[in-house]
């Protein structure tokens, strides 16, 4: 996972496999830099995605709502298991933001 932090948002890059660890992390991410105004949370290099680390994503967005997320690079299976936990997916359009 790497993460840059910026004024307008904060970048989160996944690659790999997206697991309880990784999921984990994110939570510690949130508490750490909240509070969060955006975080984009970027799957585009995940190669596996462990459903119950995407339900443990849904309860870590659910304590920080005042935090604004956009999903890039999802699946269309992530993006099914996203909205059954109740996420709300925001995709980003355009440029990426001013980070890093």
């Amino acid at each position: 996972m790497f993460v840059i932090a910026e004024p307008a948002a904060t970048l989160v890059r996944l690659d790999g496999r997206f697991d309880a660890p990784q999921a984990r992390s994110l939570e510690e991410m949130f508490s750490l830099f909240q509070p969060v105004s955006h975080v984009v949370i970027d799957f585009a290099k995940v190669r596996e995605i462990d459903d119950a680390a995407v339900a443990s994503l849904a309860r870590t967005l659910g304590a920080f709502p005042e935090s604004r997320v956009t999903f890039r690079g999802l699946s269309r299976h992530l993006r099914r298991v996203l909205r059954y936990v109740g996420v709300s997916i925001e995709q980003m359009s355009g440029p990426e933001p001013a980070v890093g």
